[in-house]
């Protein structure tokens, strides 16, 4: 899972739309250093206590399932999400 951002300065109004361009990333030179989510912590709790309690019987296919098939460099799939946040990042 790699993420990345794309932050639109002036915004985008709520039930409006604006097109973008996104350049995607070459991705095949990265190396993996870990995997693993042991030393990830959520509000101070590891992050397997709180997924197991909150999605007990999560479908790990789901994510794939949400991805479009994109042929990147390094990556098989995309997905884009949008954050309507509403606030000043400066």
């Amino acid at each position: 899972l790699w993420v990345d951002h794309k932050f639109i300065t002036e915004g985008v109004r709520i039930q409006r739309k604006q097109f973008f361009n996104y350049k995607p990333l070459a991705l095949d030179s990265l190396e993996v250093i870990s995997s693993s989510l042991e030393n990830c912590f959520v509000n101070g709790l590891p992050n397997k206590a709180i997924a197991d309690k909150i999605f007990p019987d999560r479908k790990l296919i789901h994510g794939k399932q949400q991805s479009q098939p994109f042929k990147g460099k390094g990556y098989d799939y995309v997905k884009f999400e949008i954050n309507s946040y509403i606030g000043n990042p400066k």
